[in-house]
């Protein structure tokens, strides 16, 4: 028996059904990096779409994960990518206002950030030793970008990004685990991996700095029009949740203080607006340490 074809008023609808997820931006996005084949200095590519990962305490699904390469050398990169439509129109991102007298406040410059990287060993001194190494470390990379640590956006919630972001985090750092145990039971050439966490998004992106000063104390209010610049892509970099830190190593030293400990733990994830992904993605490379 031959279906009855759907009326125009029912695809609209269903239609409108699919746009609201963000699964079509999500095949969009993939299909834009296919048809540019291997993006920009580092050769980005497609990897895989919906890449499971599991960790102890949640799993789920990678929107994107894009791999990259530089110089043929046995280091590899990864961008695990979150997509997400966000229904804030505009998020407004607040510059870390740095002192260069301060050298903690200098800690991270405009081609710093914090990535994920996994490192094979060449021999583990015991066999029951892990044949590889975890840690989140700094690496320098190609765009300028300015560290933000908070994020205002037009919802009634204060922290909308914070969670994607951990989000992000817990899935590259279980996907880093997955891949390195692969690794570990083949024979693969001794080298860095390094994974970069990404959110992008069809919400504006814009960036400002505040004068703490020209803020009143009793109101909260900004007593001057700030004049925010609307920007491409964003360095979000706070600390956040991640099952390998820094933390337990420097609470060791006699001389670490709790914003040594704040800013080794921080994490950076790169918020970059829809349009302009394939742009991030012809300008973004990352030096591997060592590379």
């Amino acid at each position: 028996m031959k279906e009855k074809p759907i009326d125009q008023t029912e695809a609209q609808e269903l239609s409108k059904q699919l746009s609201g997820s963000g699964f079509p931006l999500q095949i969009a996005l993939e299909a834009a990096v296919r048809e540019g084949q291997e993006i920009g200095d580092s050769h980005w590519k497609v990897m895989l779409p919906e890449a499971y990962w599991k960790s102890e305490n949640a799993s789920g699904f990678i929107d994107l994960v894009l791999e990259g390469y530089k110089y043929h050398t046995s280091n590899k990169l990864r961008l695990i990518i979150e997509v997400k439509k966000l229904e804030e129109s505009r998020a407004i991102f607040i510059r870390d206002n740095f002192s260069s007298s301060d050298p903690k406040k200098t800690e991270f410059r405009p081609y710093e950030a914090k990535v994920l990287l996994s490192r094979s060993k060449s021999r583990p001194a015991f066999n029951r030793e892990k044949p590889f190494e975890i840690s989140w470390q700094k690496a320098k990379h190609d765009l300028a970008m300015a560290p933000h640590s908070y994020c205002v956006t037009t919802t009634k919630k204060d922290r909308v990004i914070e969670p994607l972001c951990n989000q992000i985090i817990e899935s590259a750092e279980s996907f880093c685990l997955q891949e390195a145990e692969q690794r570990s039971r083949q024979d693969v050439p001794q080298g860095y991996c390094a994974y970069c966490c990404v959110l992008i998004t069809t919400g504006q992106l814009f960036s400002c700095s505040l004068d703490p000063s020209k803020i009143d104390l009793s109101s909260g209010v900004i007593k001057r029009p700030v004049r925010p610049t609307k920007e491409k892509w964003i360095k979000f970099q706070k600390s956040l949740h991640s099952q390998y830190r820094k933390a337990l190593e420097l609470t060791g030293q006699s001389d670490a203080d709790n914003e040594e400990i704040i800013v080794a733990n921080e994490r950076t994830v790169f918020v970059c607006s829809s349009e302009h992904f394939v742009e991030f993605l012809e300008g973004f490379n990352i030096l591997l340490p060592g590379a």
